[in-house]
């Protein structure tokens, strides 16, 4: 199994009877890769650190097959949003930087 690290740039499909998302992961090194797998709660622009392997689609080409992943989040602002978008789907932008603003990123 391998790990990788990077932040997620953008959805690209989302299923709608399960937590099933196609996701684009911008690695560290800069490199774009299409990672698939059980996403409950997941934010464009938070970094994760996912676990799996390689695979590759007879149509889509290589992709990352993610059996298990973490949110990896800095102690910044920005990271404090996001966490808390994705931990909470009905607390949205507005609300989470008010929520940031008012106690801080140790929340």
């Amino acid at each position: 199994m391998e790990t990788l690290i990077g932040t997620i740039d953008k959805v690209l499909f989302e299923s709608e009877k399960d937590d099933y998302k196609v996701i684009q992961v911008r690695l560290r090194d800069r490199m774009l890769i299409r990672a698939t797998g059980s996403f409950p709660n997941i934010v464009a622009g938070a970094k994760v650190e996912l676990h799996g392997n390689y695979r590759n689609h007879h149509k889509y080409g290589v992709g990352f097959n993610v059996e298990s992943h973490t949110f990896a989040y800095d102690s910044n602002e920005r990271s404090m949003v996001l966490y808390l978008q994705a931990i909470a789907k009905w607390i949205g932008p507005e609300r989470s930087w008010a929520l940031v603003k008012k106690f801080g990123t140790g929340l």
